[in-house]
């Protein structure tokens, strides 16, 4: 009865409020200044709406206060960006207006608080303003097949969250400054007219990223700062003495290591928790191998041990990838800590290896693979760093098992995960509890919608998708294909778009707004407790 009373006393302080909120009519105010300044499509907004959140391409909050995306690509735009437009959309995070005839430079408020801009292919011109230093929300700039002139602005350094940049197909000159962004991952400059060295801080970017410059260095051309030719031919006289020397000193050092490294195969398999496995290090190493994977933490491999009497177990052998120089006794603290991790859900480390060129760790093979391969075709207090589907992998009987619990911890070197990385976690060995639960909600919802994490050509990952389709009713539409083809009650489908909320609420953008992992539990325990079943066969 409580619960009743309060259920309705909620709706009635609904009724009380106002329709439209100032915040929202202000923002309103500035898509309608914007409308009579770029004209386009836009035009068939129903000006006689009190609210914007109807209007096509128009995205705002749950609560209906602010328009936070914008999303207006090859709707006939022309003209140029009117100041005072934009910026005063003080929530919008996301602005697409790609493929139209936009003109003229930006205007120095264009970017405010935005952190998704694209405006490829439009005809606007200039040099970057210098409000670009204060940009630092960006995440993805996509600036490509316009007519920005002038050199790329070193202020770029300044957006340290900056992870994608595309500035091909203009006329940019000069020389590419140094940039020093840690989470730049797609990168493109090609086809401007740039000069001079290519950074070393970008030479690990393909080719095509830096094509139709005057550009040298790597991946590119080597620069043509040649020495004279007697000079060179004396350098590489002396190179090649230099290297006769170093081969003969590296042959008797390689003969030392040889030396150690047999003795340290002797003792460097220690085997843990209660497995009872009877093979040695030298059948390990010299069994052969089929490559599983190739994960964030290093290479995976089923390992069949003693192949000849196929009494021995098969394994998963993962070699880890380490960025620092971790010494033995360190990594055997490490390997204790994790062997504590003891938990029905998580697969157990059976067994390491370490020696001063390899660090292994050896876990039961489970034949049925990861859930990501189910999925697609193909809670312990500790935090674990790495969650998603391919690291969930499942028994003969479909149970799921975590699998590199605490290998963030060792060290392990990892390229961005863009699909599962929470927005606050650019530390590698620096998670959280609550990046967990924002990885776990990117799972939950591929798991329920069937999608792949990734991001699509205007950057928006799969939790903004699965919020945009909510947004406007196609609730089923947005269910896996596998989920909708049975007949539910409406009950069961109401419990599985709950489902898709909880994904959403464990991927809020601040990580204070996630709920904890048990109040996930409770809330999966209560759907379940339904009897929502999926059949997946």
């Amino acid at each position: 009865m409580a619960l009743f009373n309060f259920h309705h006393l909620f709706i009635s302080l609904l009724l009380l409020l106002p329709s439209v909120t100032p915040d929202i009519a202000s923002d309103r105010a500035s898509l309608v200044a914007l409308r009579a300044a770029v004209g386009g499509r836009v035009l068939l907004w129903n000006l006689s709406s009190p609210t914007p959140c109807s209007w096509p391409g128009v995205v705002c909050s749950p609560d209906k206060s602010s328009v936070i995306e914008l999303h207006l690509p090859a709707t006939g735009l022309s003209g140029r960006l009117p100041p005072n437009t934009i910026s005063n959309l003080t929530n919008l995070h996301t602005l697409s207006l790609r493929h139209n005839s936009l003109s003229g430079p930006l205007p120095p408020d264009v970017f405010s608080s935005l952190r998704n801009l694209y405006l490829q292919h439009n005809s606007l011109t200039a040099a970057l303003p210098g409000s670009l230093i204060r940009a630092k929300s960006l995440v993805r700039l996509n600036l490509a097949h316009n007519n920005f002139s002038g050199p790329i602005p070193p202020s770029f350094n300044n957006l340290t969250r900056l992870g994608t940049l595309y500035l091909e197909h203009n006329s940019f000159s000069g020389s590419i400054p140094s940039l020093r962004l840690p989470a730049l991952v797609q990168f493109d400059v090609s086809n401007n007219n740039l000069t001079g060295r290519i950074p070393r801080r970008l030479s690990r970017f393909p080719k095509a990223s830096f094509a139709g410059n005057s550009l040298c260095s790597t991946p590119l051309d080597s620069c043509a700062d040649e020495l004279p030719e007697s000079m060179l031919i004396f350098c590489i006289a002396i190179g090649c003495i230099v290297c006769l020397c170093l081969i003969s000193l590296l042959i008797c050092y390689l003969c030392r290591i040889i030396r150690r490294s047999r003795k340290g195969k002797e003792k460097g398999l220690v085997m843990l928790g209660k497995k009872a496995w009877n093979f040695d290090v030298e059948k390990l190493l010299g069994a052969s191998a089929e490559v599983l994977g190739n994960g964030t933490f290093g290479p995976t491999y089923k390992v069949d041990p003693d192949p000849e009497t196929d009494l021995g177990p098969t394994v998963a052998v993962k070699k880890l990838r380490l960025h620092v120089n971790m010494g033995e006794k360190q990594f055997t603290a490490k390997m204790k800590e994790i062997v504590r991790m003891d938990h029905p859900n998580i697969v157990p480390l059976g067994a390491y290896y370490c020696n001063r060129d390899h660090k292994l760790v050896i876990y039961d093979f489970l034949p049925m693979g990861s859930l990501s391969a189910v999925l697609h075709g193909g809670g312990p207090s500790a935090s674990h760093g790495n969650i998603k589907s391919s690291n969930i992998l499942l028994t003969d009987s479909y149970e799921a098992r975590v699998s590199e619990s605490g290998l963030v911890h060792l060290g392990c070197s990892a390229t961005p995960n863009l699909g599962y990385r929470a927005p606050e976690a650019t530390d590698p060995e620096n998670v959280s509890q609550k990046a967990d639960v924002y990885s776990f909600g990117i799972f939950v919802l591929e798991l329920v919608t069937g999608e792949a994490p990734g991001i699509d050509e205007e950057g928006v990952d799969l939790a903004g998708r699965v919020k945009s389709m909510l947004q406007q009713e196609w609730r089923t539409k947005v269910l896996e294909m596998e989920v909708v083809r049975y007949e539910y009650e409406s009950e069961e489908v109401e419990d599985m778009v709950e489902l898709l909320q909880l994904g959403l609420d464990c991927t809020a953008t601040h990580p204070d707004n996630r709920p904890t992992m048990p109040r996930v539990v409770a809330k999966i325990q209560r759907l379940c407790s339904h009897n929502v079943v999926v059949d997946h066969q």
